[in-house]
Parts: structure tokens; sequence; C-alpha cells
């Protein structure tokens, strides 16, 4: 069996040791494969529909293409807040968003965000991008209040890709 993901699981939970926190407690680290079930709930607390949440084995491969922009908002060993970010070698885009909502409104979004940023800009982003629905009117708030703006030169359009071996 190929143990390289709970070795890489192992170093990464001892490098985010100095993650920051926010003065409510909150502890900002990595997420790990053992916070997957939790972190299905709280997409599910905050309104994910089914279609869009991570299979395990989608979040696996996340974890080993960049698992330093995969990030837990962690309150007493509770999972109270996820992002997911990913960069493409020049922009980064921020997914999976979430913070439960019996915590929204405490700053715990912010400090996600504004880690994931500082991620990023290490990494060399300089533009991050992201999505929400368009009737998410506070998700639209939130990030405006991160200094975010609606894109007016861009249209996102998505494709649901097919295996190419099945038949159709």
């Amino acid at each position: 069996m190929n143990d390289e993901p709970e070795k890489a699981e192992k170093s990464h939970r001892q490098r985010s040791e100095s993650a920051p926190t926010g003065g409510s407690g909150v502890r900002i680290r990595g997420f790990t494969l053992a916070d997957y079930e939790q972190a299905l709930e709280l997409w599910r607390a905050v309104g994910f529909p089914d279609w869009s949440l991570l299979t395990r084995d989608q979040v696996v491969t996340k974890l080993r293409r960049d698992r330093d922009l995969f990030l837990v908002a962690d309150l007493a060993g509770e999972m109270v807040g996820t992002v997911m970010g990913s960069w493409d070698g020049y922009r980064g885009w921020a997914h999976n968003m979430a913070v439960h909502p019996s915590h929204q409104r405490q700053g715990i979004g912010h400090l996600l965000m504004g880690e994931l940023e500082r991620r990023l800009w290490h990494k060399g982003a300089r533009v991050l991008n992201l999505h929400y629905f368009n009737d998410s009117t506070w998700a639209r708030d939130f990030y405006h209040s991160l200094g975010f703006q609606d894109a007016t030169n861009a249209t996102t359009t998505q494709k649901v890709l097919k295996d190419p071996e099945e038949e159709t």
C-alpha cells in the first residue's frame, strides 16, 4: 500500500502548528483526510448543493496537489470553517469557502480568506478569483467586504466532463 499520503499528512500537521489564530480561539490549520466527514457536514449545513460536494477521492487528489491551500478553521477541535484554494501558476482561486451558520459574523471567514491570500501571495499569485451563486447576496456582500469586485469583463461557463471511454 502506498503510504505517501499518510506521510505527507503527518508532515503537514507538524508544519501547521504555527498557523494563525483569531481572538476567539479559532486556529487556521491545514485540512487532513480525517476532516472529510466534518467538512461534508459543514458544506451541507451552509447549503452547498450535493452535486458540488467533493468525494473522498477528489479530496485525496487535492491534498496531493496543493494541500497547503486547503484550510480549516478549528475551534477547540470542531471544524467551523473551510476554504480550498488552488493556484494555476498565475492566479489563485478560492473554492468551498464555508463558515458554520452558528459561527458566522465572528470574523472566521476573514481569517480563512486572509490566510489563503497570504499563502497564495507567497506562491506568486497576484490575482485571486472565486465563484459564488448569483442568488447568494450574502456571499456577494461578504466577498465585497474583503475587497473583491464583480468582474464585468468575464463570464464563467462550465461543462461537466464525461468519461471519454464511455459510450454515449
